[in-house]
């Protein structure tokens, strides 16, 4: 599995951000969430990465002191696959 940082930007009444973080959980991997119903500041952070505001949003990221984003994903179902590929899983 690939090792990188992984931030996910999420909704509580969102199923695919739901299914999102059990397949994380699943797949043992570790992540940092941003609920944006309770840290409605993230979302504008959300708006730099990814231009819109649509969740749930995964933003892949090396270990480095300025943590550029690698990869990000908007959508979880749509990108399973290519997650997974990313993951190497």
């Amino acid at each position: 599995m690939k090792s990188t940082n992984l931030e996910i930007y999420t909704r509580s009444l969102c199923g695919d951000c739901q299914a999102l973080k059990q397949f994380l959980n699943d797949n043992n991997i570790s992540f940092k969430n941003y609920e944006l119903d309770s840290k409605p500041e993230k979302e504008r952070k959300l708006m730099q990465i990814t231009g819109n505001r649509i969740v749930p949003a995964l933003v892949f990221s090396s270990g480095t002191l300025f943590k550029k984003p690698e990869k990000v994903f908007t959508g979880f179902g749509r990108n399973k696959e290519r997650i997974k590929h990313f993951l190497e899983i």
